[in-house]
């Protein structure tokens, strides 16, 4: 369905300290190197120089690679602000989120023993075993998680969270650059492909999106700390025809957010909660409540229309069948009255109040 991508055609030209990338092929294989300037340009000084990283020639533009690349949209670390963060980096808590983004690593020859991981742990879990946990759940050996940062904590953490957040760490900066030339090509391509938007925005959604629903109130909304990135996730948005609320943009919930039953179908419809299982099923338990509690805009004024057709009815009535305010089914029969589609007969004498009210009869 999809197609290949050549890694050497995307690879940028200079490293990110200037140096030239240099590439080596074979026949299904590419070395990425790059000389760096401590050695004068000569390969035999290896004291200093960077890893070598071998890659595949091309690479399938999977399903499962644009979902992990939307992840690394979330909980990557994207930005190289000195040397020492030329490394690859990813993290999260989630064990289903961390296989999937570890399957993609495979794809581009990444071994499990090259490696390194971070966990961070909240101290009331001190009798847990993170350590063993992660190794078992990733296959990476327990001699490379190389550090445990024990944080405080005044609440009880979640369930997806007790055995900690780990960062997988592969410390190779020729790597970072095909890496990040590579995300950024599909990043490019999500915003003008449908088929791609989508599963980058499943990533998105697994990695920074929460459901949220209370009562009335059924948003899902999706974490975005820079302007420019909630301007992209709108843009994705907007290819798969669901319309985001304006930026209303608080110090804790710096956020794109989606409301209304139509775009909350979309969602469902485009599967974009579903790297994310309880997200999914917190997805779904809105939306089959919605029809119940939540008002849907044109969806009340239409079923006034429907009954009316069938028998002349009472604002009581009309409301009660709803399960509308009256002051709501007025409004949309004086709508209807404006447009021509509904007019008011003489009133009738009600048996419960033996007051008169009006009836209403399609046109």
């Amino acid at each position: 369905m999809f197609v290949e991508i050549n890694l050497e055609e995307i690879l940028p030209k200079k490293s990110y300290t200037g140096e030239d990338v240099l590439v080596k092929k074979s026949d299904s294989s590419l070395i990425i190197y790059y000389l760096s300037k401590y050695s004068n340009g000569k390969l035999k000084t290896q004291k200093f120089q960077p890893a070598k990283a071998k890659l595949p020639k091309k690479i399938k533009l999977s399903e499962d690679l644009m979902e992990s690349m939307g992840l690394y949209f979330g909980d990557g670390q994207k930005a190289i602000t000195s040397k020492s963060y030329q490394a690859m980096r990813f993290a999260n808590s989630d064990a289903r989120i961390i296989k999937k983004f570890l399957k993609a690593l495979q794809k581009l020859k990444v071994k499990n023993n090259n490696l390194k991981v971070y966990v961070r742990i909240s101290t009331l879990r001190k009798n847990t075993k993170p350590i063993a946990f992660w190794s078992k759940i990733t296959n990476i050996p327990k001699k490379n998680f190389y550090k445990i940062s024990w944080q405080k904590s005044k609440h009880k953490t979640s369930k997806a969270a007790q055995k900690g957040t780990i960062t997988l760490i592969l410390a190779n900066s020729s790597f970072r650059l095909v890496f990040d030339a590579l995300y950024k090509h599909i990043k490019t391509l999500a915003k003008y492909n449908k088929d791609v938007a989508a599963p980058f925005l499943r990533g998105i959604i697994a990695a920074d999106g929460t459901v949220y629903f209370d009562g009335r109130h059924r948003e899902v909304s999706i974490a975005a700390k820079y302007k420019k990135d909630r301007i992209y996730i709108k843009k994705l948005l907007s290819l798969l025809e669901i319309l985001p609320n304006k930026d209303n943009l608080t110090p804790t919930k710096e956020a794109v957010t989606i409301t209304g039953f139509s775009n909350l179908t979309k969602i469902q419809k485009h599967n974009l909660c579903s790297l994310h299982p309880k997200k999914e099923l917190k997805l779904n338990d809105a939306l089959k409540t919605y029809k119940n509690i939540c008002y849907r805009k044109g969806v009340g004024k239409l079923k006034v229309m429907a009954l009316l057709k069938e028998n002349p009815s009472t604002v009581t009535k009309l409301a009660k069948k709803l399960n509308r305010k009256e002051n709501a089914v007025r409004r949309y029969l004086r709508q209807y009255e404006k447009e021509g589609k509904a007019i008011r007969k003489t009133a009738i004498q009600t048996s419960r109040t033996g007051r008169y009210a009006e009836v209403w009869v399609a046109c």
